[in-house]
């Protein structure tokens, strides 16, 4: 799940076993590049890590990105209601579409009709070139119309996962469930490498601006939750400006 930062190869762990004074064996896991790119000797391979090490790092990232049941609920309250601003907007340019749709279709019907049954039109290759174009204009237009239904729901389900990554993700860490850490691991960074022994991440970018503003908005949140209603509008739309405005962008 980790690469190495040097030669782009796997990191992989290693179990040793060491007996200590009392006589018992225990064991300690590392982790080093597997040092199997045979156009390269990576001296990455030679440095062993103490798991614990790495997964202290992660933890320490993992914070970043994590928010409070509080904030969490009013989150979710905020991108409920920005929902259904987005699925009115979808609907209209849907309709928008639509009846961009139906003018063409109609401007088809009215090329054949004039061409087979008024003669109208004798030229061959011109209807030929003239039906051609009508059809693909339709078929873009309804591939506009698949892409915005698409877009809304996309957006949707990631505004949902983000929310549930940046508030269940350092409990799932924390378990002792190997699963559910790599199933964490795998959401948290969009790549992650090993140099020496500093894991480097780069965080999906939908987690962001959790590490840049959820500080500042946890402190209105804090106002908020005794405040009116207005306040508690205020941060909502905060919290859409700031955190579900970069889901847009994506």
């Amino acid at each position: 799940m980790l690469t190495c930062a040097v030669c782009g190869y796997v990191i992989v762990t290693e179990k040793k076993r060491k007996k200590l004074s009392d006589g018992t064996m225990k064991e300690y896991r590392y982790c080093h590049c597997c040092g199997k790119n045979p156009n390269k000797k990576c001296p990455n391979r030679a440095i062993y890590v103490p798991e614990e090490e790495l997964i202290k790092q992660i933890k320490a990232e993992l914070s970043r990105y994590t928010i409070d049941e509080d904030f969490y609920r009013l989150a979710t309250e905020a991108l409920a209601e920005e929902d259904e601003i987005k699925v009115s907007q979808q609907n209209e340019k849907i309709a928008q579409i639509n009846r961009q749709i139906t003018i063409t279709k109609n401007k088809l019907n009215s090329l054949r009709r004039t061409y087979i049954y008024e003669k109208v039109i004798t030229d061959d290759a011109f209807f030929i070139s003239e039906q051609d174009a009508l059809n693909k204009e339709i078929a873009r237009l309804e591939a506009d119309r698949d892409s915005v239904m698409t877009l809304a729901e996309d957006w949707r389900n990631t505004a949902i996962d983000v929310f549930l990554f940046a508030r269940y993700a350092k409990e799932d860490f924390d378990s002792d469930d190997w699963e559910r850490k790599r199933t964490v691991i795998r959401q948290l960074g969009a790549d992650l490498k090993l140099s020496g022994r500093t894991i480097h991440f780069t965080p999906v970018k939908y987690l962001v601006p959790i590490a840049n503003s959820y500080s500042e908005l946890t402190a209105k949140a804090d106002s908020a939750r005794t405040a009116p209603e207005q306040m508690k509008k205020g941060l909502k739309e905060d919290l859409i400006s700031v955190w579900c405005a970069r889901l847009d962008s994506n």
